[in-house]
């Protein structure tokens, strides 16, 4: 019966990608032109136009990208195989944005380096997260393992926005490569490409028959003598040597390697040497199928990123890797594991000092904020452009000062402070509001998608409304409460456990494509303004904003006060919590509804500003002898944000690229050093 399946799949999956290939040759900007390829294809010499376009724009084009496909969904099954995880994805494991930092900085920094340059530098970027993950996910399960990579990720992603943001030409030449783009390359390009596909092709093959043996469990595959060690480097290697040279040459592809496997496994059955073969031509053809799909959508272009294109503002390709990201969610694996909590916070230590109790911990941890707080404050006030030194500052706060000194400091850099505290404090209630309901503590409104969503929301609201505020705000609530449903959806309500982080995680990497592709079709400018409030950032605030941001935190202490008593009683657990007379629904509803409206509206003012929500929570429970009060978390929030935006000023980046590489390492540190571990 495996042996028929089998059969079956292979021809099937050989139809398929024979139909996407020939899709990929047929279609396009130009749109169907099937008769006049296939005289091209039977006249190689001829010079029409409908031949140059196949033989210079898509037979390279469809080479890339089933190339491409075919390394991404072979390093999938290697990855899955040797972390025994099948969640694990070059991409979700960070090794793709680690290749693509690479390129990046070489890009940014070295100029025009040649694809084959590139190729070697994204095998060193991805070797190296590649060991990172492992070494900050061995012995963890499947979903501490996932979040390594997206710890590593955002920050590898964090730095390749510093990097491109900085620099206009490398911002214009990277953005469409960054998305995962086929179109732009030469039959030169893809064979450049070649020796590092056959080299990771054939020790793939090699490896077949060893992967069997190890996927028994590391314990008995050394008992049946297969040197462990060796393979599991051998097949590290190969997965750095695919996923690097893949992404140099078409960028960063997401969910093939974890989707693919998933698809064709019951067809293979247990042998490696089936689910690879059967692996090799269902990528392919996702890839193009999905390419050819961005092409013939609304917007169609033949080459997005090419020079001699001309502007394309509005027919920009959609990048075949965000196409198909656009799938992620649907596809989350659900877990069986629905316990209370796999990271309960009573497991993280505490930090409190000897001698004192937890009330005088907080309290001396609130004070030392406040002052720390005060501190980057004064000094975001006399940091920036124009001679204003403490004194000046001084005498205007006092009510003195000349007009143009009051002007810097309390229209431009006293709004820019304050509105990073409470933008800060904001975010911070919201992640403690997540994480009290889902008994997780690595549940987010950045994890969950729910500010990605409001990123979103705010976009296609400027798009379609204007730039109003209002307009902004409503985006905001709608993109991020629209998330919410559908996380809450896909979870069947189970808001408690690992899959909630999971699904979230999926659901912002599909809204985040759309994301993506709004940008891409603006002009170089106005991308780079979109691109730097996506990032997260404070430097034009107003009082108008910090207005409004007090006025929304106001509104939301009364309901906090309301709900904070029977927050703390689910600790006890929802059966006791029940018991005592609290409607469980109704809690869930209202906390749950009020970290979306917190969530969504910080996001419409300062933009998607991300691992706040996940970090303050985290401090503030380090130095209190359980969950801390919101005072106090929102206290740690405000800090984090004020001190993160003053290094966003001095080194003049987007304080959400801060706050993601630095989140990111937070996260990391998480992983590392807490939770439990599968044995």
């Amino acid at each position: 019966m495996t042996h028929r399946r089998f059969g079956w799949g292979v021809a099937g999956l050989a139809v398929i990608l024979l139909i996407t290939v020939g899709a990929s040759l047929a279609f396009g900007a130009r749109g169907a032109l099937l008769t006049a390829m296939l005289e091209a294809l039977g006249s190689p010499g001829t010079r029409s136009p409908e031949a140059i376009v196949l033989w210079e724009q898509r037979v390279p084009r469809t080479l890339a990208g089933a190339m491409a496909g075919l390394a991404l969904g072979l390093s999938g099954v290697f990855a899955q195989t040797m972390t025994r995880n099948r969640l694990a994805d070059p991409g979700l494991l960070g090794v793709a944005p680690g290749a693509a930092f690479a390129v990046t900085a070489a890009v940014a920094w070295g100029g025009a380096v040649s694809l084959r340059s590139q190729m070697w530098i994204g095998l060193v970027g991805a070797g190296a997260v590649t060991v990172a993950v492992y070494l900050l996910g061995r012995r963890a399960s499947p979903t501490r393992l996932v979040l390594a990579g997206v710890a590593v990720g955002s920050v590898f992603s964090g730095l390749s926005a510093a990097i491109a943001l900085r620099d206009p030409d490398a911002f214009d030449r990277m953005r469409r490569w960054g998305a995962g783009a086929l179109g732009g390359r030469a039959m030169a390009d893809v064979a450049e490409f070649v020796p590092f596909a056959v080299v990771g092709v054939v020790v793939c093959i090699l490896l077949a028959r060893s992967l069997d043996i190890l996927d028994l469990g590391h314990d008995p595959a050394q008992a049946l003598g297969l040197p462990v060690g060796v393979v599991r480097g051998a097949a590290t290697a190969s997965v750095a040597l695919l996923v690097g040279s893949a992404t140099a040459l078409v960028g960063p592809v997401s969910f093939v390697g974890l989707i693919v496997p998933h698809l064709v496994r019951p067809l293979a059955g247990a042998r490696h040497t089936r689910l690879l073969g059967l692996t090799a031509l269902a990528a392919p053809a996702l890839v193009l199928g999905s390419d050819v799909i961005g092409r013939v959508l609304p917007t169609p272009g033949e080459l997005p990123g090419r020079d001699r294109d001309g502007p394309h503002r509005w027919r920009a390709a959609r990048p075949a890797g965000r196409q198909w990201a656009m799938g992620g969610p649907d596809m989350t694996p659900s877990q069986k594991d629905r316990s209370r909590s796999w990271m309960r916070p009573r497991t993280i230590r505490t930090r409190t000092i000897r001698g004192v109790g937890a009330a005088g911990a907080a309290g001396l941890a609130g004070a030392a904020m406040i002052l720390v707080v005060l501190l980057a404050t004064t000094l975001h006030l006399v940091i920036g452009p124009g001679d204003v030194d403490l004194r000046a500052v001084s005498g205007v706060l006092a009510g003195g000062g000349d007009p143009q000194t009051r002007m810097v400091v309390l229209e431009w850099r006293l709004p820019r402070a304050a509105l990073a505290i409470l933008v800060g404090a904001v975010l911070a209630i919201s992640g403690m509001l997540v994480q009290t309901l889902a008994a997780n503590d690595l549940g987010s409104p950045d994890l969950l998608g729910l500010t990605v969503g409001a990123h979103t929301g705010v976009l296609v609201a400027a798009a379609v409304a204007g730039a109003s505020a209002g307009a902004q705000l409503g985006g905001a609530l709608l993109g991020s409460a629209v998330v919410a449903a559908v996380v809450l959806l896909l979870v069947r309500g189970q808001i408690d456990g690992p899959r909630l982080v999971l699904v979230g995680v999926g659901a912002g990497t599909a809204v985040g494509a759309v994301n993506t592709w709004l940008m891409l079709r603006a002009e170089r400018e106005l991308a780079m303004a979109v691109a730097a409030w996506s990032a997260g950032t404070l430097n034009d605030a107003t009082l108008r904003q910090v207005a409004a941001m007090a006025a929304t935190l106001a509104l939301a202490v009364p309901l906090l006060v309301l709900i904070a008593r029977p927050l703390r009683m689910l600790d006890a657990g929802p059966e006791t919590v029940q018991a005592l007379g609290v409607r469980l629904g109704s809690l869930t509803v209202a906390s749950f509804g009020l970290a979306v409206v917190l969530a969504a509206t910080a996001t419409a003012v300062a933009g998607p500003i991300a691992f706040v929500a996940l970090a303050a929570p985290h401090i503030a429970r380090s130095v209190t002898a359980g969950r801390p009060s919101l005072a106090l978390t929102a206290l740690t929030g405000a800090t984090l944000l004020v001190v993160a935006d003053l290094a966003a000023k001095v080194s003049a980046i987007p304080v959400g690229l801060v706050t993601l590489a630095g989140g990111g390492l937070y996260l990391a540190y998480l992983l590392a050093l807490r939770g439990p571990r599968r044995r």
